[in-house]
């Protein structure tokens, strides 16, 4: 009986430590950088953040509708995938001359590069 709920209990703990790696994977492949890490994205439900190293503010970036200042987190590491091109429903991004371009469903877009970030209506 003891074994039983000592290999029960471990078998929980596998379950919950596969499902909370399994969360952190699903959200890494919702955000992606720039090569040389100047800028990056990552998506907050259906809002896409981004935000350069060199601004002080991110831009959100919704499925339509103009950008934002953003309020949600962002962060970036060397684990971060670098962009080629990625899309999620209504938002596209692709690398364009070395800046991160995301553009939305009604055409407005967010460009985050080493030089700072920039919206346009």
């Amino acid at each position: 009986m003891r074994r039983t709920r000592v290999t029960l209990g471990l078998t929980v703990i596998a379950v919950v430590l596969a499902v909370v790696a399994g969360a952190a994977g699903n959200d890494r492949s919702a955000a992606f950088r720039l090569p040389d890490a100047s800028a990056a994205c990552r998506l907050h439900g259906e809002t896409l953040v981004c935000r350069s190293l060199n601004a002080r503010t991110a831009l959100a970036l919704g499925r339509s509708g103009a950008p934002r200042r953003a309020v949600e987190p962002i962060w970036w590491d060397a684990s971060t995938k670098v962009l080629q091109t990625w899309r999620h429903g209504d938002l596209t991004c692709s690398a364009r001359a070395g800046q991160i371009v995301c553009v939305n469903r009604t055409g407005n877009s967010v460009a985050a590069g080493p030089g700072g970030i920039a919206a346009a209506l």
